[in-house]
């Protein structure tokens, strides 16, 4: 079945040093809740394995890969907390 008024996208996003992802648990990032986004896999480093469907207390460091499906705008804002440039509005509990 195919729908011309979904778009989705799975897209890899890598974790900078200075994001406010790198070094945390999966389950602290609370990713679905801030952005949408649904995170399907964490590539730890490059010759490491895939994770598909991380627990909450997998830690992804800087330089990890986050795979995540979402819409473009959802994508967006994951890549804005991957990347560094949201990490002002980021709030941990």
């Amino acid at each position: 079945m195919h729908d011309d008024t979904l778009d989705w996208r799975v897209q890899q996003l890598p974790v900078f040093r200075w994001a406010a992802l790198a070094g945390r648990p999966v389950g602290e990032m609370r990713i679905a809740e801030r952005t949408g986004a649904l995170l399907l896999a964490v590539r730890r480093a490059a010759d490491a394995p895939l994770e598909p469907n991380p627990a909450a207390d997998v830690v992804v460091p800087a330089g990890a890969v986050l795979i995540a499906l979402g819409s473009l705008d959802q994508l967006a804002e994951l890549g804005g907390l991957a990347s560094g440039a949201a990490d002002a509005s980021m709030e941990y509990s």
